[in-house]
């Protein structure tokens, strides 16, 4: 085989895109992976670009790589922006060499192209991740910190409106303080549900309340362009889902929509109880017949392609470009609701917007609450006479805990870590009856102590609290266990009640 065939059998089975030309800016030969990688039906057919035009996805970069070739005579390993002949970008990794004439001046280039798209793809993949992460860490703990002042700010605010007359000249002030708690509790759940760490805690919800209550979020976020209606049928069923995840729905999909529409448009969430398979065939059918929640939320965007629309679910599948999206919205979108027990479907068109119907199933109590025949608000505070092992860092919240459970009548040994806890059980005469311990502390952790102290006590009951979200390790290992656990900021109210149940619990 002489030199020259063994050049062209290397030439035609290369892997990667060899390319010859000229320095005018036309091709002289391309290789058939050259061929393949720009979709182009054959040889001739390449031959016949302009590579400035055709091949380079900003033109302006042609004439930046030709200078820095001409002024060294060659490209090493240089990551460039092209295209296919059907627009789509590539990232390549470009090396070449000289053609020169008999003066030695260069006439023209031999390119080695290696298509590194996927990598980069991958690697943006990656980024964005850690990126997720590290927000998820930061949100993390500054929740923490915000969950332990709001367990202190709401816990007295409420503390002290149960002590004030209806007509107490203070009472207003304070009834705005516990409002403002109130809304800073909302707002650092919100932070860690576009972290995706929040704790979840699914609970019967009115779907109508919730979408309503994000209209004010949703209109910031979709901006002025874009028109936002609601349709919320009467007397809606309660569905069972987490009040956060539920918000990382609409969310997400009001998001998408917003990209979908720049330049303005009409975003439309509607509510409907619904018979599934539905008879007249205008609903898409889901796995499992029944009664549901229907929401429905309609964009009037660009819509989507059926090969977009097929793949739309899938995890880091997205049309955005670099740095606009991670690809995790709706997959996420799709985890939720299966996760809730419904279904997911979405109807689109290109230039002809875009319907997600989402089914989620109807909750139906296992034990219906009676009505109430005494005509009271509210049932009292459950009391008990039990001792109470607590063990809280933050002063403001270890005070606040104390003050709520003496009033309603358990005696209290109060700590400040785990050291002073073990302490007190050896100052103390009996058994603690309960343990309501911090998770991340200074020193050693509540978990390690509860550990300790249940060798101890074969009989002492757990309580575990934390302003850390489901991010964290140690409430992560409590989630897993499904061990009894109080998430801060709470009310007086739900600290009573949940010591009750657990002490009293198996």
């Amino acid at each position: 085989m002489s030199n020259d065939e063994r050049y062209r059998r290397l030439f035609e089975e290369s892997r990667d895109a060899i390319l010859i030309g000229t320095l005018d800016g036309r091709l002289q030969d391309a290789n058939p992976a050259a061929v393949a990688l720009f979709d182009y039906d054959s040889r001739a057919a390449m031959l016949e670009i302009d590579i400035a035009r055709d091949l380079y996805w900003n033109p302006e970069d042609r004439k930046r790589t030709q200078a820095l070739f001409v002024s060294q005579g060659y490209l090493e390993d240089m990551e460039i922006e092209l295209k296919t002949r059907g627009g789509r970008r590539l990232r390549v990794e470009e090396s070449s060499s000289a053609v020169r004439d008999g003066d030695g001046e260069i006439v023209g280039f031999r390119s080695i192209l290696r298509d590194i798209t996927e990598h980069r793809r991958l690697e943006e993949q990656l980024r964005q991740s850690q990126k997720m992460e590290a927000v998820g860490r930061l949100a993390g703990g500054v929740a923490h910190d915000f969950n332990n002042l709001l367990t202190a700010i709401n816990g007295y605010s409420e503390l002290a409106l149960a002590r004030m007359g209806e007509d107490d000249a203070q009472r207003n002030a304070v009834e705005e303080i516990r409002k403002a708690g109130k809304r800073a509790t909302d707002l650092t759940r919100r932070l860690l549900t576009l972290s995706r760490h929040q704790v979840v805690s699914p609970r019967r919800i009115c779907l109508n309340r919730a979408v309503a209550d994000m209209e004010k979020l949703l209109e910031r976020v979709i901006g002025e362009d874009i028109r936002l209606g609601t349709k919320l049928a009467d007397d809606l069923p309660h569905i069972y889902a987490d009040q956060g995840q539920l918000e990382q729905i609409i969310l997400n999909l009001a998001v998408n929509a917003r990209d979908a529409m720049p330049e303005g448009g009409r975003l439309s969430l509607s509510t409907q109880r619904v018979r599934m398979p539905a008879d007249d065939g205008t609903l898409p059918q889901v796995p499992v017949a029944g009664e549901y929640v229907l929401l429905q939320v309609a964009d009037t965007g660009f819509g989507m392609e059926s090969k977009v629309r097929e793949h739309a679910f899938e995890p880091f599948f997205t049309t955005k470009g670099q740095g606009h999206n991670t690809g995790l919205g709706l997959a996420i979108v799709y985890g939720i609701v299966k996760q809730s027990g419904g279904h997911i479907e979405v109807e689109s068109r290109e230039s002809e917007g875009t319907v997600f119907h989402l089914f989620f199933p109807i909750h139906v109590p296992k034990k219906p609450r009676l009505p109430d025949q005494s005509g009271s608000v509210s049932e009292p505070l459950p009391r008990g006479s039990e001792t109470v092992l607590l063990v809280e860092d933050e002063t403001s919240v270890r005070t606040l805990v104390r003050q709520i459970l003496e009033l309603q009548g358990y005696q209290v040994m109060a700590a400040r870590n785990a050291r002073a806890a073990e302490a007190l059980c050896d100052e103390h005469d009996g058994q603690p009856d309960l343990l309501l311990t911090d998770v991340v502390m200074p020193g050693r952790s509540g978990l390690a102590l509860a550990e300790d102290l249940q060798q101890r006590y074969r009989d002492l009951k757990i309580l575990f609290m934390s302003g850390y979200t489901d991010s964290h390790t140690g409430v992560k290992l409590l989630t897993q266990r499904q061990a009894a656990f109080l998430a801060k900021p709470f009310s007086p109210e739900i600290l009573a009640r949940k010591v009750r149940e657990v002490i009293d619990g198996p």
